[in-house]
């Protein structure tokens, strides 16, 4: 068996976003010894010593040294469009781009245009940029699609999602709308920000990863209720695929919930499959980091995180072939 270390140098990361998830993979670069922190970006915290790291307040700050990078980790914005500009910017520099970015695991759903010209982009330059997280990008997509590798003849793909949101984190309850009236709740999913974002995109992406088409498509979204409360939300995404092929996926949030999560393959050979304890956020900051030290192995585009290679890091160890006694 050898060491990897011995054989690749650490994965040299500038992080984009300085948030809850940001700053979380922040310190789990920090904390791997094969990662390397050489700069992070937030306007917000811009002049901020984070150890032997800098702050600044944008990319463009960022110095040629500083640029000599591998990858960036972009925890920033939710939508295509939000985190388009700054994917560019840094893959112009020469860096791959790995970003926690919901709608960007399968960004084509809502934003064609965009994604075209960012794929474009990206493999002009020769790097790769993926979206990429617990869910979307694991739990809900990545998952289920692996699954059918052991399947034959699939015809449906479902997953159930729950989440004990009195294990995440503080601002996750604000955004569901948790604590509101049902007429506030409702009021609020009027408008802009409530809400989980992606379990449309992952629905897609299962589809995808099938081999499916991406037909018909529904969505629904309300609130989980107690004593007149709201104490989460409830979300089911489903993808008509075709020829009596079909994906939905459900998620429910609730701060009397179980982390539980529970994928079922209906086919010929089918297979079910449960989860427990998947904690959302330090498992997104997992699958973020885990993803800066294998995106250079996927082909240069816009790619899909079921393109990422499953557990195969710069330290992943190779065993070597035995010789015949």
């Amino acid at each position: 068996m050898t060491d990897n270390n011995e054989l690749q140098p650490a994965t040299r990361v500038i992080c984009v976003g300085l948030g809850a998830i940001g700053r979380a993979a922040l310190d789990e670069c920090v904390r791997r010894d094969d990662v390397e922190v050489v700069a992070a970006v937030d306007p917000a915290r811009a002049g901020e010593a984070l150890g032997s790291i800098e702050v600044v307040g944008s990319i463009q700050e960022l110095t040629d040294a500083q640029l000599d990078a591998d990858v960036a980790i972009v925890a920033t914005g939710s939508s295509v469009p939000a985190v388009a500009a700054d994917a560019q910017l840094l893959i112009e520099a020469g860096l791959h781009v790995v970003s926690s970015c919901e709608a960007l695991v399968y960004p084509w759903l809502r934003h064609g245009e965009t994604s075209s010209e960012l794929d474009a982009v990206a493999r002009a330059h020769g790097r790769a940029v993926v979206g990429t997280g617990v869910n979307p990008g694991f739990v809900m997509d990545v998952a289920p699609v692996m699954a059918l590798s052991v399947c034959i003849a699939p015809r449906a793909i479902s997953v159930t999602r729950n989440v004990d949101l009195s294990r995440r984190r503080p601002q996750l309850p604000e955004k569901l709308g948790v604590g509101c009236t049902v007429e506030e709740w409702q009021r609020r999913a009027d408008g802009p920000g409530l809400g989980h974002a992606g379990l449309e995109e992952s629905a897609a992406l299962c589809a995808v990863g099938a081999g499916w088409s991406v037909g018909s498509a529904s969505f629904e979204r309300g609130p989980v209720v107690a004593d007149g409360s709201v104490i989460g939300i409830r979300e089911v995404a489903t993808v008509d695929a075709g020829d009596g092929r079909s994906v939905s996926l459900e998620l429910v949030f609730s701060m009397e919930g179980e982390d539980v999560d529970r994928i079922v393959i209906d086919a010929d050979a089918g297979v079910e499959m449960t989860l427990t304890g998947v904690h959302g956020d330090r498992a997104t900051v997992a699958r973020l980091v885990h993803a800066a030290t294998v995106v250079a192995a996927v082909p240069a585009g816009l790619r899909l995180p079921i393109e990422l290679p499953g557990w195969a890091g710069a330290t992943a160890a190779v065993v070597e072939p035995q010789a015949a006694a």
